[in-house]
């Protein structure tokens, strides 16, 4: 199986393809603001799929860590990759 995707972490300059998914996906979706202040947090981590051909950011999440405890903040994949086992 050819596996055609990689993880990376989240920086700000990966906002607004992060907030591209997000408006699609979501009916009340979080925003830019909202976004960044994760990004920044030390207690956040985030990280992307992206596509190994084109390099376009598939979905992504966000999770809070605090000491041993995670929380998934939230979870998107785009909405023309949603159903194919990303």
């Amino acid at each position: 199986m050819l596996i055609d995707y990689y993880f990376r972490p989240l920086t700000l300059h990966d906002l607004a393809s992060m907030m591209e998914i997000e408006r699609d996906v979501f009916l009340l979706p979080w925003s830019a603001g909202q976004m960044k202040d994760s990004l920044l947090a030390a207690h956040c981590q985030a990280w992307g799929l992206y596509s190994e051909l084109s390099g376009a950011l598939m979905g992504f999440g966000i999770l809070s860590i605090v000491f041993d405890e995670v929380e998934l903040l939230t979870f998107s994949v785009a909405k023309n990759l949603q159903r194919k086992g990303y």
